[in-house]
C-alpha cells in the first residue's frame, strides 16, 4: 500500500496528475486499501484466535494445577494421618506398659505384668521413652532384690550381705544397719544367754 502511493506521489510530481487522480480513487490504491485491509482483518482474526487458545490454554492449566494441588493436599493430609497413628503408637505402648508396671508397684507387686518382648522394645528404644523404660526396668529390679533380701532376713538368715549401690541407696543403706542391727541384737542375745548359764 505504502508503495503504491509512494509511486502515485511521483506520477503526480511528475505532471501525470489525472493519470494519478484514476489510479488513486478506482485503481492501485484502493486495490491496495483493501488487501490492506482484508490483511489487518485477518491479523486480527488470527490474534482473537491466539487469544481464545491462550485462555483456552491458561484454563486447562489452572485445572491441571488444581487438580494436582488436591491431591498433593489429600496425600499430605494421608501422611499426616498415618504419621499420626505411627507416632501415637509408637508412644502410647511404652507409656502403656509403664503405666501399668507403676500401677502394680502401687499394690506390692513387682512386676511389670507386660511381655518380655514389649519391655525388651521399651529397654533397647534409643530415645526418651527408652531411657524412662530402662529406668523403670532397672527401679523393678532392684525392688526385686531388695525384696529378695527382705524375705530372707524375715526366714531368718542373717548372714545376707546388702550392699547400698551408692551413698544415696536409702534403702540399701537402711537394710544394711538393719541386718547390722539384727546381728548385733543376736550376739547380745547369746551373750546374756551364756552369762545366765554359767
Amino acid at each position: 500500500y505504502q508503495v503504491v502511493i509512494a509511486d502515485l506521489l511521483a506520477k503526480a510530481d511528475g505532471g501525470q496528475a489525472r493519470d494519478t487522480l484514476h489510479r488513486l480513487v478506482g485503481g492501485d490504491a484502493l486495490i491496495s486499501q483493501q488487501a490492506g485491509e482484508k490483511s489487518i482483518s485477518r491479523l486480527v482474526a488470527i490474534n482473537q484466535d491466539l487469544a481464545l487458545q491462550a485462555k483456552e490454554d491458561s484454563v486447562d492449566t489452572f485445572n491441571a494445577s488444581m487438580k494436582r494441588m488436591l491431591i498433593i493436599s489429600i496425600a499430605g493430609l494421608l501422611l499426616s494421618i498415618g504419621l499420626g497413628f505411627v507416632i501415637t503408637v509408637n508412644i502410647r505402648t511404652p507409656v502403656e506398659a509403664m503405666a501399668k508396671g507403676l500401677q502394680n508397684l502401687r499394690d506390692g507387686n513387682l512386676n511389670w505384668d507386660v511381655s518380655e518382648q514389649v519391655r525388651e522394645n521399651i529397654i533397647q528404644r534409643s530415645d526418651e521413652m527408652g531411657i524412662a523404660g530402662g529406668g523403670f526396668h532397672s527401679t523393678v529390679q532392684y525392688l526385686q532384690e531388695m525384696a529378695g533380701f527382705a524375705s530372707r532376713i524375715a526366714s531368718g538368715d542373717l548372714t545376707v550381705q546388702v550392699t547400698p549401690r551408692s551413698e544415696n541407696d536409702e534403702l540399701g543403706i537402711a537394710f544394711s544397719k538393719m541386718v547390722a542391727s539384727l546381728q548385733d541384737l543376736i550376739l547380745l542375745i547369746i551373750q546374756s544367754t551364756e552369762n545366765l548359764t554359767s
